[in-house]
């Protein structure tokens, strides 16, 4: 019954459907057909019968798809059904087949243990045998590992004592390669040193003044320490009057003695002769410092003083020459020379009793011959005085 409802719905929705369908202009005369009138009451039906179809549709596609459902539902339903018979039916094979085997599985399986049980009890016997057999392996490697770590000890002590003993030798050979080099060392310095003293020697008998220097300059190439010969060839460019090099030579001795008293005296004489007085002075006074009882510097402090006309500072330096040695002829001549250079009431007097005295003391040819000249230079001055009195 509701199968024919469904079909009814459906033919309704048809015929609903093709009044539904749009309106369409009527053939007109000039294609020869006849021509239908309809009046507005009667349109106006066809319109509403025409919206009545279409909610007859409606009603109709709903139905469907609710007798659709139902149908599914169904069919579902009875799918399900037949797959619990199915599911029910494997059950019972898989729980009856196996019971139909399970006896024969039993015996096999029952073998089978029986002969794992056999091959683990023999493979257990086996693993004893090793683990004996590994035990006395063991207790053997121990024993070995002793013996060595013993003979790694007393070859480790063995190695430690010929270390030290090389340690030793070595460092008595260092000391012996030390005590060559110090000895070759002194060696070449001593021959270096004895040769640099013998052209010292030979330079000090020398007469000529080239020579001299070229052996003074052997000397400090043989031993570039040797003090006495920078200073020795200093003298002897002095001599030269060669200054510039004397002072440098001077300078290079001082530079490796700064204590010698003489060197600072020899440096005086030669700004002395480049009549630089102030720093012959400056050098002097480095030279008494140096040696306070340096009569020779005081005479030479005078000399500078004297011709710098600084005549109380002259005699005072002579002075005190004369008081560290009364017999030092070179000290009476300056002073004497002072006192007659400065002319004053009694000085005349002076300077000829400090040129007798130094000539009374027998000096060397050079100073006696100052001091005869500067008797003669007196004399003169004191007629020169008589005669204007």
């Amino acid at each position: 019954m509701r199968k024919g409802i469904v079909l009814l719905i459906v033919a309704l929705a048809f015929s609903c459907d093709v009044f539904s369908q749009p309106y369409e202009v009527l053939p007109t005369a000039e294609n020869n057909l006849p021509t239908v009138t309809i009046t507005q009451q009667q349109f106006d039906s066809l319109v509403s019968f025409a919206s009545r179809c279409k909610q007859m549709e409606q009603i109709a596609q709903e139905e469907t798809e609710q007798m659709f459902d139902i149908y599914v539902a169904h069919s579902s339903s009875l799918f399900a059904l037949f797959g619990v018979l199915i599911t029910i039916l494997v059950a019972l094979v898989g729980a009856v087949f196996p019971y139909m085997t399970n006896k024969t599985y039993k015996r096999e399986i029952d073998g089978k243990i029986e002969e794992i049980n056999k091959y683990i009890t023999a493979h257990n016997e086996k693993i004893k045998a090793s683990e004996q057999a590994l035990s006395d392996y063991d207790i053997k490697l121990n024993k070995y590992d002793s013996q060595l770590t013993a003979y790694y000890e007393k070859t480790m002590t063995n190695l430690s004592d010929y270390d030290g003993k090389l340690r030793t030798y070595e460092s008595q050979l260092n000391e012996t390669k030390g005590e060559i080099e110090k000895a070759k060392n002194d060696a070449e310095q001593k021959a270096k040193k004895a040769e640099a003293s013998a052209y010292f020697t030979q330079a000090l008998y020398e007469k000529n003044l080239d020579n001299k220097i070229d052996l003074y300059t052997r000397s400090i190439q043989a031993n570039t320490q040797y003090v006495e010969a920078y200073n020795n060839r200093g003298k002897a460019y002095f001599e030269r009057e060669d200054y510039d090099s004397a002072i440098k030579d001077y300078n290079d001795a001082i530079r490796l003695n700064p204590k010698s008293a003489e060197t600072y005296n020899n440096l005086g004489n030669a700004y002395y002769a480049k009549t630089e007085y102030d720093e012959a002075i400056k050098n002097y006074v480095k030279a008494i410092d140096l040696y306070p009882k340096y009569e020779k510097a005081y005479a030479n402090k005078g000399l500078a003083y004297l011709y710098k006309q600084d005549y109380e500072s002259a005699l005072e330096s002579f002075n005190q020459s004369l008081t560290l040695n009364q017999k030092y002829a070179n000290a009476y001549n300056g002073r004497g020379f002072t006192y007659m250079s400065r002319g004053n009431m009694g000085d005349y007097e002076r300077a000829k009793n400090d040129f007798e005295t130094g000539l009374s003391l027998n000096p060397d040819e050079s100073t006696r011959k100052m001091l005869e000249d500067n008797v003669k230079m007196l004399e003169s001055k004191m007629h020169e005085q008589k005669s204007t009195e």
